[in-house]
């Protein structure tokens, strides 16, 4: 891990690669481990750096009046403490959000987006009963143990049935609105993985690096 100190806060990032840059932006409650396969898969072609958004792995703490403009703002400074000129920003969930906010704020940055299992919260995405079973499996999972949480309540929300155990321990361990997103983004591409989950860059780590890699190729 590589660390770098952006207004007054250390963020952590691993790099990997030599060529076009692209900027991993890992999903919430997580860390840049869940771009592992990405982090190798990639850079025989990409100059990969996935960082560690504040709050989250070996990254500073974020402070608690932290928002989403704030997390972009922080991202548009690791960018430039980095001098990592207009990077290709890939999202996986929450991170798809940091990555629409960051163009929201920082439009000359990106180069292109790529908005992976993107969505507008549980609210704007989910049934309003789909909504409130959530919301009441979070309440009931804050008296249990994290890692049980994490196991009986959002696992199941990030890859099938079908998704190998390992797999399934991996993300563990590492504790759409898709056609919406593709109207309203012009020039946009969507591009849909069959038979996997949420967490579509570790179940179908090879279909999704292909996907990425040919979508990068066209900017």
């Amino acid at each position: 891990m590589e660390r770098v100190v952006v207004d007054g806060s250390t963020i952590a990032y691993e790099r990997a690669g030599v060529g076009p840059l692209v900027v991993l932006l890992h999903g919430g409650l997580s860390d840049h481990r869940e771009w592992r396969r990405q982090l190798v898969g990639l850079s025989d072609t990409f100059t990969v750096v996935a960082w560690d958004a504040p709050g989250c792995g070996d990254s500073s703490d974020a402070d608690p009046s932290f928002r989403m403009p704030d997390y972009a703002d922080a991202l548009a400074g690791f960018v430039a403490a980095l001098d990592l000129g207009k990077p290709h920003l890939v999202g996986l969930s929450w991170g798809s959000t940091v990555a629409l906010e960051m163009y929201r704020r920082h439009p000359t940055i990106p180069a292109s987006l790529v908005l992976t299992s993107a969505y507008a919260g549980w609210a704007g995405s989910l049934a309003p009963e789909v909504v409130a079973e959530r919301v009441d499996g979070l309440r009931r999972g804050l008296q249990l143990p994290p890692e049980r949480w994490v196991r009986e309540y959002w696992i199941p929300t990030l890859f099938t049935d079908r998704a190998p155990t390992d797999m399934v321990e991996e993300a563990v361990r590492d504790f759409s609105r898709a056609e919406e997103l593709h109207r309203e983004i012009p020039n946009s591409e969507l591009i849909v993985l069959p038979d996997v989950g949420h967490q579509c860059n570790i179940e179908a780590a090879a279909s999704y690096n292909a996907a990425l890699r040919a979508f990068l190729a066209k900017r």
